[in-house]
């Protein structure tokens, strides 16, 4: 059971830095993270810019509930 809240904790954190991030970004108009290789695919991940109703936000919606629940 501790390993579980450490591991929620951990997570916890790193969505937390990652909205201050995605915010400051936002406000500032910087340029978001490059969409492509293998740092795009966190970025796309992390970020989440793939529009709704399209097959990529599809299928990162089905990844997540697949693999996270």
């Amino acid at each position: 059971m501790a390993a579980v809240l450490w591991v929620i904790l951990t997570l916890s954190i790193l969505a937390v830095a990652n909205r201050i991030y995605y915010t400051y970004l936002a406000l500032t108009a910087c340029r978001y993270p490059r969409r492509r290789a293998v740092r795009g695919f966190f970025n796309r991940a992390f970020f989440w810019t793939d529009e709704r109703a399209t097959i990529p936000y599809d299928l990162w919606v089905i990844a997540i509930l697949a693999f996270g629940g």
